[in-house]
């Protein structure tokens, strides 16, 4: 995606983890830091502009997995949650866009 986002006018980017990353049993600071500091943050951040990169969880729907169930500790209350979080960021995040310097 990298080679056709327009820099001259990209301030930040929300990568949004999901399905298989925050269903199973996996530690969420370690998924974070894949986003934020592994292969794909260091992709984000050789873009030669400062970026405000923000790394959100965020479900859409708990049907199954290519067929598969989530493991059964993720709900309608985790994927609620996870909704609110990412409006409220957004929201946040389009705020500070949006004033005058």
């Amino acid at each position: 995606m990298v080679p056709f986002v327009e820099l001259s006018n990209l301030k930040w980017i929300i990568t949004l983890v999901n399905k298989a990353d925050i269903w199973w049993d996996k530690d969420l600071l370690e998924i974070e830091n894949y986003y934020e500091n592994g292969e794909y943050g260091k992709i984000i951040n050789k873009m030669n502009k400062p970026l405000n990169h923000v790394v959100l969880p965020y479900c859409s729907t708990i049907e199954p997995f290519y067929g598969i169930k989530t493991s059964g500790r993720f709900g309608m209350t985790a994927k609620i949650n996870l909704q609110t979080h990412f409006q409220s960021t957004l929201l946040n995040s389009l705020g500070k866009i949006g004033k005058i310097e």
